[in-house]
């Protein structure tokens, strides 16, 4: 119970301090065909199985591998789709704070770069990762709807109703696909 008091609580914080931040009217279109950088969110639920090795396959194919950050959790292991170039970052329960905001240190490493898409790939509402995908400046910010997904993203997919999460990675999968214009080098 007191969990989901300090996560209310830590979303009410993140909602007034991104309110004064207003998302610009973005053609989705060309900022995802135009994309040249990423940082993936991967799933921090211990729980949740990976994303499929296809999804690694379209990144791989739009994005440059050095131009992709991850985001694992403390105890998550880099997924074999992972490119070996990227940069991984581990997000550890000491860089999260009492009200499950991630703390100033990982943002600041997280800011280092300059990412076109935000993607976060856990299946629930994670407020960690919500927070980073916010907080990254992204002019795209994918996740999945639900909860409190509206102030963190500005593009959301429907999750499967049965948390189906091949079914919904493939969902996931296709969208991208539509909005990708050629491979990149």
């Amino acid at each position: 119970m007191l969990d989901g008091v300090r996560r209310s609580a830590g979303c009410l914080v993140s909602r007034f301090r991104f309110r004064k931040s207003r998302d610009k009217v973005i053609s989705f279109t060309r900022s995802l065909a135009d994309a040249q950088s990423a940082l993936l969110i991967m799933p921090l639920a211990k729980l949740q199985e990976p994303p499929p090795a296809s999804l690694f396959a379209l990144l791989r194919k739009h994005f440059r591998e050095e131009n992709m950050t991850f985001i694992i959790g403390q105890d998550g292991t880099a997924s074999p789709g992972v490119p070996p170039r990227s940069q991984v970052l581990r997000l550890s329960d000491r860089d999260v704070s009492f009200l499950f905001l991630p703390r100033q240190e990982i943002l600041q490493r997280i800011k280092r770069r300059e990412y076109d898409v935000a993607i976060d790939l856990n299946l629930d509402f994670v407020l960690p990762s919500g927070y980073i995908c916010r907080e990254s400046n992204a002019r795209v910010r994918l996740g999945f709807a639900g909860g409190h997904a509206d102030a963190f993203y500005n593009l959301q997919i429907q999750a499967d109703r049965n948390r189906n999460m091949p079914h919904t990675y493939e969902r996931l999968t296709k969208c991208l696909q539509m909005f990708q214009a050629g491979d990149r080098p």
